[in-house]
């Protein structure tokens, strides 16, 4: 989520850079799909966390300072997940939906499922590059709203 902020805030500059930048993360969060809950999860918080940056847009500074902020929040979170897992040892209930696709179990199997999301008859690959090019038109429309000139209610 740190890399995705200052990623964001540095791409946001330019529409066409910020497009691009947001339909790759949607063609990745597409093809994670396929991979189960958890990463799926992970990307779809990155492609929050760039989208919400790059709303405001800053230089390679700006967006290093807020990426080193997202990631401290981040440390902390990790450090009060360690801590409730010492308190309640047993554990939590898992938080993945009912209907929610396991990720793979091992080095293998992960290497066999990123081969089939990634070749383009797979139905995820369909659904990765709809959602990027959606995505990256959505923030090229949504520039040219912005710069329209509203009508005027009073004529």
């Amino acid at each position: 989520m740190g890399v995705s902020t200052a990623i964001g805030t540095v791409a946001s500059s330019t529409p066409l850079v910020d497009a691009a930048v947001v339909a790759t993360a949607a063609f990745s969060l597409g093809l994670a799909a396929g991979l189960g809950a958890a990463p799926f999860w992970v990307l779809l918080q990155g492609a929050v966390f760039l989208v919400i940056a790059a709303a405001n847009p800053g230089d390679g500074r700006e967006g290093l300072t807020r990426g080193l902020i997202v990631l401290a929040g981040g440390l902390g979170e990790a450090l009060l997940v360690a801590l409730l897992r010492r308190a309640a040892p047993a554990g939590f209930p898992p938080l993945s939906g009912p209907g929610a696709a396991p990720s793979p179990a091992t080095a293998d199997a992960w290497g066999r499922e990123i081969r089939r999301v990634l070749s383009p008859r797979a139905q995820e690959f369909r659904y990765a590059i709809l959602l990027g090019l959606a995505s990256g038109a959505a923030v090229l429309i949504a520039r040219r709203l912005v710069t329209c000139p509203l009508p005027d209610p009073s004529v």
